[in-house]
């Protein structure tokens, strides 16, 4: 309410702002985390040693947090997740570097990941390519064709990202499909979805409620 009406302070209005590809903070003299440090040229090998070791984390310990929760809930059907996380099919290192590149790749250098077989990697350079200001028209082709892709989570990514830019064919339709899906985590990630489109979405109401009411 305070927001709505332009009552919040500097640090309050920091929550309805995008956020920083990177943050870094002094907790000793900044606990509560108000003055990113990211790029402070003081801090630079600072941020540089604790990127690379998160980045090695996240390699050694097979991060499943790169994965949309209903991709490695499917993947890992037959088991489970830290098993699949653990085992040899899981590309994590391919599909850490397209994560790494969402804020800070183009759009041309995004549209090799939008085209790869691995539906991982798929994910986030759609992601990459939400935080863009604008796409042409080759990258919007390149967009619907996912919608048609055997990954859901990157149907339900594509749609919305291309809902953002303009594009509004087929992508309520493709929401509407997956929100309605009897897995929790896909009718979860649909929701959320749609709640992105925003007012575009609004056919989408009926069915919204016929799940809300089914769950």
């Amino acid at each position: 309410d305070l927001e709505k009406a332009g009552k919040t302070n500097e640090e309050q209005q920091k929550l309805w702002e995008p956020k920083p590809i990177e943050e870094l903070y002094d907790l000793n003299k900044d606990p509560f985390e108000t003055q990113n440090l990211a790029h402070s040229p003081k801090y630079e090998q600072i941020k540089a040693t604790l990127k690379a070791r998160l980045h090695e984390w996240m390699l050694e310990s097979h991060d499943l947090g790169l994965l949309a929760e209903p991709e490695y809930m499917i993947r890992s059907s037959s088991s489970t997740p830290y098993e699949y996380g653990k085992g040899g099919d899981y590309a994590v290192e391919k599909i850490l570097w397209e994560a790494e590149n969402v804020g800070v790749a183009t759009e041309k250098e995004l549209i090799p990941g939008l085209q790869d077989k691995e539906s991982g990697v798929r994910y986030w350079a759609v992601m990459g390519i939400r935080q863009l200001e604008s796409i042409n028209d080759e990258t919007s082709k390149i967009l619907k064709r996912l919608l048609r892709a055997e990954s859901a989570s990157v149907k339900i990514v594509a749609s919305e990202t291309l809902s953002h830019f303009g594009h509004q064919e087929g992508t309520i339709e493709v929401l509407e499909k997956w929100v309605q899906d009897d897995s929790p985590w896909l009718a979860l990630m649909a929701a959320r979805n749609l709640l992105l489109v925003g007012s575009n979405a609004r056919p989408a109401i009926p069915i919204m409620y016929s799940v809300l009411e089914k769950n």
